[in-house]
């Protein structure tokens, strides 16, 4: 037997942290402080969920008719806008840049940041169901039926749980269900929104069910989930396709073409899918200076995938991290700057977003260097895609296989995907057309041709 599944067959508990796990028959036992924390967090959150239903039946400024979309996942716009830009984020939602979101008459998105940010219709909370349970204006029927509900669950639900480890873990979902049902009962929630961060892991109470009033709808503001294909010489010639891709129970996706639709088919979605065009959760009006690009040189934006510190490396990428790693990171940036030396090419780095804490500390001080030395100009990560690509750039180079590149494309300018290590075969079929480089002298080759 293999020995990396070895510990299958052996009759112990393994220690995860918060539970030891008998892998061979299944069993569970969660510890007593974890045990103790999780009672203790589902007691408070039944008392915080009846209080706001309180305060919603006193100061609830909704009726039981209201209906709204609700956004679960975070979708990081406070790195888009700031507090000084609300009024122009309100507007953007409103002006239909964001597809689905406002589709009901009402909307929560959750956000820690954003907390209590509203203009009537738009709510930002850090908790969007308890922020829906005190917008309505619950009547006296409706405040003894649920704090019933509440008490039966505690008796008969949560106290039981004390005993039975697996309903331990599984308390927060049930909770949730419980807020969810009483909801449900009066058609108040028309989607439940989330993003394709959240396609492999998302509550039981957001599962599509028959007996749901709601919606489950995700939607993928990207088009990169696409798996590489390793070179056998290397190795690795299976794909990094990720399993739990498998697991996604949702309504309904929002996806940005037909070649990501037949995506998702091929791996099994049976699900409907609807197609939207790009989804970005940018700002639209943070424009780019026209300053930054010189007219007179070949300008070329490079969008990268940086390597995440080793702790992180495995949770982001998976089997992916095999190509994304450090090397073939420097290597990318690297030999556009190499060949651009001594030549009329100015290079150009947008990333998605500053994430210094989880990136690798030898990646940073490169790009550090290579920006002191005039070498690399760093883009500022907030501005619009769409306002980058309308500017003097000649050519988007991408490490495989990030979504700009189909950005680029649609927009008739030179865009490529680069593998510097040589160990992909390309296997896209996200970007018809879309030229696939692989190796430093093919590179090269292809830049003495349009440079």
């Amino acid at each position: 037997m293999s020995e990396s599944v070895q510990f299958l067959s052996i009759d112990e508990y393994f220690d995860t942290g918060s539970t030891y796990i008998n892998f061979s028959n299944g069993r569970i036992k969660v510890k007593f402080l974890a045990k103790t924390k999780k009672i203790i967090e589902s007691i408070g959150f039944l008392i915080l969920a009846f209080y706001s239903v309180f305060r919603g039946s006193i100061f609830g400024i909704k009726t039981k008719k209201n209906r709204f979309n609700i956004v679960i996942s975070d979708l990081a716009l406070d790195s888009f806008f700031n507090h000084e830009e609300i009024s122009v984020l309100f507007k953007v939602i409103e002006g239909d840049y964001y597809p689905i979101l406002n589709s009901s008459e009402n909307l929560i998105i959750k956000s820690k940041k954003m907390d209590k940010l509203t203009n009537g219709k738009i709510y930002f909370s850090s908790q969007p169901l308890l922020a829906l349970m005190e917008l309505i204006r619950w009547d006296f029927k409706d405040l003894f039926t649920i704090f019933l509900s509440f008490l039966r669950f505690f008796i008969f639900v949560l106290i039981p749980s004390i005993f039975t480890d697996i309903k331990i873990l599984l308390l927060k979902d049930l909770m949730l269900i419980e807020v969810v049902s009483h909801l449900d009962r009066f058609n108040i929630i028309e989607n439940f929104i989330i993003t394709n961060s959240d396609c492999y892991s998302h509550n039981l109470y957001l599962s599509n069910s028959e007996k749901n009033n709601h919606k489950l709808v995700m939607l993928w503001y990207s088009i990169n989930n696409c798996d590489l294909k390793f070179k056998r010489s290397i190795g690795h010639s299976k794909k990094s396709f990720a399993p739990w891709l498998k697991t996604m129970n949702v309504d309904e996706h929002f996806v940005w073409n037909l070649e990501q639709k037949i995506w998702l088919q091929d791996i099994g979605e049976t699900s409907k899918i609807s197609l939207t065009g790009p989804i970005m959760f940018n700002n639209p009006f943070r424009t780019i200076e026209n300053k930054i690009f010189n007219p007179n040189k070949f300008n070329i934006v490079l969008f990268d995938v940086p390597p995440k510190i080793e702790i992180k490396e495995k949770q982001a990428y998976g089997k992916s991290a095999i190509f994304y790693n450090l090397e073939i990171s420097k290597r990318f940036i690297l030999d556009f700057i190499e060949y651009s030396r001594g030549r009329d090419i100015q290079i150009y780095l947008k990333t998605k977003r500053k994430d210094e804490k989880n990136t690798k500390a030898e990646y940073l001080q490169l790009l550090a260097d290579l920006e002191v030395s005039n070498e690399l100009i760093i883009l500022d990560p907030t501005i619009s895609i769409d306002s980058l690509l309308d500017s003097k750039v000649d050519l988007v180079a991408s490490i495989p296989y990030t979504s700009v590149a189909y950005l680029a494309f649609q927009k008739n300018i030179k865009s490529i995907f680069y593998d510097p290590g040589e160990m992909l075969d390309c296997n896209h079929s996200y970007y018809k057309g879309q030229i696939f480089i692989s190796g430093k002298n093919d590179l090269e080759n292809y830049l003495l041709e349009v440079a």
